[in-house]
């Protein structure tokens, strides 16, 4: 056999010697690693792999295990978490996708192994997910609608956006290279919301990002466009120079993605609205607000 002649001083083996040993030890195989795509909403996730190779393993078994999670974030880091198994089930191959009724704002850790069922329940290929059952874009059309709604078509021209924080905040920034820099967010708004504040008592948060960012990526796939004209905030020319214009029946809120130098702004004192302070850790969406939420 050529590999024997590649290696003349090795030991001869006969032909049936070398079969028998391939057989005690045979070579690993490694699973086929799967191209998972998952799709979610607020009352259903989906997880897909008819994007892998159908024809090789059309007669093959799936088995998905869909597992509670826990995601904790610590110093912007994100930390994932396996609390339980929430369902296991064997399906075709050919089914080509699974779904599961989902809770509003649950993560998911999702486990796809595709099982050889004449060799043993063997894995030929496997795949694993994170998920959160968050807004789908139709659902995100709803909200929108439903905001149009209720915040009507007054318009009033504005001068200025502020940031209320304590003074300390921004001495710390003023003490360091006066940059304001963006952080991770924290639990405001509805569960759902892939930015997690999209209405908060009645707040419209206008998510801006630099033009081809890692964030404008990722608004691009979890959120929708914001049209122009729309009722919640626009910028007009005029002869006179440019004005900014705001809903007067809502706050609107700018979540910019980006860093904000603030070396060439002054810092003005302002009254603060509510309670002058942000809640640790972040305050969830009123759940009985009609206005606001899609599902009960």
């Amino acid at each position: 056999m050529a590999f024997v002649q590649a290696l003349p001083s090795a030991p001869t083996k006969n032909v049936s010697a070398i079969c028998k040993d391939d057989l005690v030890n045979p070579v690993p195989e490694v699973p086929v690693q799967l191209d998972l795509q998952v799709s979610t909403s607020t009352k259903q996730c989906t997880v897909r792999w008819g994007q892998n190779d159908q024809t090789k393993f059309f007669n093959c078994q799936v088995k998905v295990s869909v597992y509670n999670a826990y995601l904790k974030i610590l110093d912007d880091q994100q930390y994932w978490s396996i609390i339980s198994c929430f369902r296991t089930e064997s399906l075709p191959f050919s089914g080509l996708e699974y779904s599961w009724h989902s809770l509003s704002g649950r993560h998911y850790y999702v486990i796809v192994e595709v099982q050889d069922q004449y060799d043993n329940h063997k894995v030929v290929a496997s795949g694993t997910c994170r998920t959160r059952a968050c807004y789908s874009k139709n659902e995100l059309q709803m909200l929108y609608k439903m905001a149009v709604i209720y915040s009507g078509t007054i318009m009033r021209e504005i001068h200025e956006v502020y940031r209320c924080k304590p003074p300390q905040y921004w001495q710390n920034i003023l003490n360091d290279d006066q940059i304001m820099r963006p952080y991770m967010k924290d639990e405001n708004g509805h569960d759902c919301n892939q930015t997690r504040n999209p209405f908060k008592h009645h707040y419209v948060t206008i998510v801006v990002c630099k033009k081809n960012s890692t964030p404008d990526s990722f608004c691009a796939n979890v959120l929708i466009p914001l049209p122009t004209p729309n009722p919640f905030f626009n910028i007009q020319l005029r002869a006179n120079g440019i004005t900014y214009h705001s809903n007067l029946n809502i706050c609107v809120e700018f979540f910019y993605t980006e860093d904000v130098p603030i070396s060439f702004h002054k810092l003005t004192p302002i009254n603060p609205l509510g309670r002058g302070e942000s809640t640790p850790g972040g305050l969830p969406n009123d759940k009985t607000c009609l206005q606001c939420n899609l599902f009960y």
